[in-house]
């Protein structure tokens, strides 16, 4: 049914890279022809590196080092980078890699592989079986409207290309200023002519040399055309337009849209097919050149859809660099590998399932309406009343349309009640509906076009309708002064949700060390989502999507759904905030496979606290001169925690007035957790250094979850992933280990400088 890229995949492929155990090396030099390097105090190759005649990338500390190395190499270039790092790709021999590796200009040296794009397959679902973001249409309305929604945000897409044809990349009004402050250009090509950039799509650029001409399938294009879907999924299910019908012959299979409908797209093709599909990929080199083009383009996000960099590698440092000049990075976690080698300056994202189940309002002597629903059925027809009929003495029209608490009389008895989307929490309105004595309900989407109908659980059976099918029921209850109905579950069992997708890659937590960074800070929807794509393949413009990199899609989106919102944020703050909000799912509660828990767009828009440093501490964790528990993220995962540690988290006041802030520790049994100050009062934009004090629990050695918490009365709350694990405590592994500064800064101003105790460096 579908052209995706995905569906050229088998399920768990997963993505090639070299030093990764247990993966196959695409691209790597023959083990026949191979001389190991002999280690050097600096890791610039990775141990073990076999060392031949072939491509490689090689990264300097300086633009000007990066020059100098080059013209003594004697090579020339594939590409020279020098926006997201500095260094070249080339075609180098042994002999100049051996001497590159003992060049102290050289922070890096690694063969060019090939990544592969994070989808694990296609499905045949209905519209009524689709996944999609919980939240959107409130975060819709909050930034006032989907046409609002990203506007003057450009998202850069690493990835296959983009079918620029497809309706969802029409441009709307609100993207005409976008173009004025990005500074790429349209490259045209094959099938890619000048026309294809718009307001929607603000630049197009491609990158093949490291992939090679050679390499490609008959079916590619040397352009930013996307031939197998992969980059236009993505792309649609980040910033494609709202309320655009998907149709598949006569069959209308729902509404697509972006998190960020509003916001533009740059597209920067890096990932090509071959003639054997097993070939196709991303050349490192390629995506290097990649990111480095959208620093100096001036995107805001960028999204790159391939899993597997590690951390200190080309792409990894190409992707601080992106960071590093105030552009939020987004990754997928991968489809079913174990990270064991974390990246933790951008946004990593594992994925989830948020289908519903099926249901429907049977109406007795008129249409059968589709809607999803959690519940057993109501099986005998019952009278259906809307809730505006219903009020009870006192309570306004809008209250009771919203069947707010104790807004209905009770003429609700026995009835299936009528009540509108929005206003309140959806189980509220369900409450209200059983304490007035209701036996069920029927939840309407009132916003033009919303689709959004997220099954809960309710206190009554309820049957939430979209937009079209609610339109339809108040026709009839406008026509017929006598309706009954009947409330009907299709599906055979409820499918829980959310919950972490099978494939959704974990943190690993069996290394003697332990992890030093989540492998995945969030989910997103990543199963069954409904997007546009490419109809090179097999003619289909249409198709249902799975795998981490359409979750990373979403989180993109709702990146810069905030910095369309909030133009001022950093990328630190965007960040914290789209962590700090999110919420645990089903399935594994563990830090360590579903990081924080699944985004929730409507409250990355107002996060309360972000965790927000001067200096978050990446490029000092790369030297090997900072401890991981030193490096700012907002997340803390501490692997082998052998006597009281210490460590800072800065909190930055990112709401719009002064607020305080208690902290607590939860989820973490056997160990205590305390933070210094313990209570913490903020204006808007004021920082305070929070030492959080962690006393081990002797003994354990299995990996224990929770949630470090910044609770207020009058802000929102704040909850971050920590995991921790310690072992047996001993007169050596005791001792501190190292001491570093920090002054804390409160509404009082400076408290005199600590001393943080911390493991050393790994």
């Amino acid at each position: 049914m579908t052209g995706t890229y995905a569906s050229r995949l088998a399920t768990g492929v997963l993505t090639v890279l070299l030093g990764v155990s247990g993966l196959l090396v695409s691209g790597a030099p023959s083990a026949g022809a191979v001389t190991p390097v002999a280690p050097t105090s600096r890791s610039v190759l990775d141990p073990g590196t076999p060392v031949s005649a072939g491509a490689w990338i090689v990264l300097t500390r300086t633009v000007a080092d990066r020059d100098a190395v080059l013209a003594g190499s004697g090579a020339q270039p594939t590409y020279t980078y020098g926006q997201a790092v500095s260094g070249f790709a080339a075609d180098l021999d042994a002999a100049a890699v051996r001497r590159l590796a003992s060049d102290d200009r050289v922070v890096r040296l690694e063969p060019v592989v090939r990544q592969r794009l994070a989808g694990v397959g296609p499905s045949r679902l209905t519209a009524a079986a689709r996944g999609d973001l919980p939240g959107l249409d409130t975060a819709f309305a909050n930034v006032g409207g989907s046409s609002r929604a990203g506007a003057g945000v450009v998202v850069g897409f690493v990835d296959s290309g983009l079918w620029p044809d497809s309706p969802v990349f029409a441009p709307v009004p609100a993207q005409s200023g976008a173009r004025a402050a990005f500074a790429g250009t349209c490259a045209t090509g094959p099938d890619w002519p000048s026309s294809a950039c718009t307001d929607k799509v603000v630049g197009a650029r491609w990158f093949v040399e490291g992939f090679g001409r050679g390499g490609l399938s008959s079916l590619e294009r040397v352009s930013p055309r996307d031939v197998v879907g992969h980059g236009t999924e993505v792309a649609s299910l980040a910033v494609g337009d709202a309320d655009v019908v998907a149709r598949v012959g006569r069959s209308a299979l729902g509404q697509v849209r972006g998190a960020a409908p509003a916001a533009s797209a740059a597209v920067y093709k890096a990932c090509w097919t071959a003639p054997d599909p097993d070939d196709d990929g991303c050349a490192t080199s390629d995506v290097v050149a990649a990111l480095d083009a959208a620093v100096a383009d001036g995107v805001d996000v960028v999204v790159y859809g391939a899993a597997g960099t590690r951390a200190g590698d080309a792409v990894s440092r190409a992707l601080l660099g992106v960071r590093d000049a105030g552009i939020v990075p987004v990754t997928p976690a991968g489809n079913g590998a174990t990270i064991t080698e974390a990246v933790p300056w951008g946004l990593t994202v594992g994925a989830s399932r948020t289908l519903t189940r099926p249901g429907s309002v049977d109406v007795s002597g008129g249409p059968r309406l589709e809607g999803t629903m959690v519940a057993e059925g109501l099986s005998r027809p019952a009278p259906l009343l809307r809730s505006v009929d219903l009020r009870a003495r006192g309570v306004g029209r809008t209250a009771a349309a919203l069947c707010r608490p104790g807004s209905l009389s009770s003429e609700a008895a026995g009835a299936i009640v009528l009540c509108d989307r929005g206003g309140n929490p959806r189980v509220e309105k369900s409450a209200t509906v059983a304490e007035a004595g209701g036996v069920g309900m029927v939840l309407t989407n009132v916003a033009g076009g919303a689709d959004d109908t997220p099954a809960d659980l309710h206190s009554v059976p309820t049957v939430h309708l979209a937009v079209a099918e609610a339109q339809r029921l108040r026709a009839v209850l406008s026509a017929r002064s006598d309706v009954r109905a009947r409330l009907d579950p299709r599906a055979s069992a409820p499918v829980p949700a959310p919950v972490l997708a099978d494939f959704s890659s974990r943190t690993a937590s069996d290394d003697a060390r332990g992890p030093q960074f989540l492998g995945a800070d969030v989910l997103a929807p990543g199963v069954d989502l409904l997007s546009a794509t490419s109809p090179a393949t097999d003619g289909e413009s249409w198709g249902f999507v799975s795998g981490t990199s359409y979750a990373a899609a979403r989180v993109a989106g709702a990146a810069a759904l905030l910095l369309g919102d909030r133009p001022g944020r950093s990328v630190d703050e965007v960040v914290s905030s789209v962590v700090s909000t999110s919420y645990q799912v089903l399935g594994d509660a563990s830090p360590l496979a579903q990081g924080n828990g699944l985004i929730d767009p409507s409250r990355v828009l107002n996060p309360g606290l972000a965790v927000s440093a001067e200096d978050p501490g990446f490029d000092g964790w790369l030297r090997g001169d900072r401890a991981p528990a030193r490096v700012q993220t907002p997340s803390l995962v501490l692997g082998d925690v052998t006597a009281p540690t210490r460590v800072v988290r800065t909190l930055r006041n990112v709401s719009g007035s002064r607020a305080t802030w208690t902290f607590a520790a939860t989820g973490v049994p056997g160990y205590r957790v305390t933070a210094q100050p313990a209570s913490v009062t903020l204006a808007p934009g004021e920082r305070v250094d929070v030492r959080l004090r962690i006393v081990p629990a002797p003994g354990s050695r299995s990996f224990v979850g929770g949630r470090l918490e910044w609770d207020s009365s009058t802000r929102p709350d704040v909850r971050l992933p920590l995991a921790l694990r310690s072992s047996e405590l001993s007169a050596t592994r005791a001792a501190p280990r190292r001491g570093a500064s920090s002054t804390v800064t409160t509404t009082s101003g400076s408290v005199p400088a600590v001393t943080v105790l911390l493991p050393s460096p790994r």
